[in-house]
């Protein structure tokens, strides 16, 4: 498994944004979600996903999990 970057988690209330990005599904049974989530992030990183996106309002990231 790879580790996770260090990060600042909070809950917040947004009002309604357009979401870009990379998605992910998995499940958290036999705790699946816990091997998934972190190699998506390292694909994030790895693969400058967020350099990618054109017309960037801000830098922010938002670490979104339905």
């Amino acid at each position: 498994m790879i580790s996770c970057f260090p990060m600042d988690y909070r809950i917040v209330k947004l009002p309604e944004k357009i979401i870009v990005g990379i998605d992910c599904r998995t499940t958290n049974e036999n705790r699946q979600a816990f091997h998934d989530i972190p190699l998506v992030w390292h694909r994030f990183y790895q693969e400058n996903i967020q350099g990618c996106i054109p017309h960037k309002k801000n830098e922010e990231i938002i670490g979104l999990y339905v």
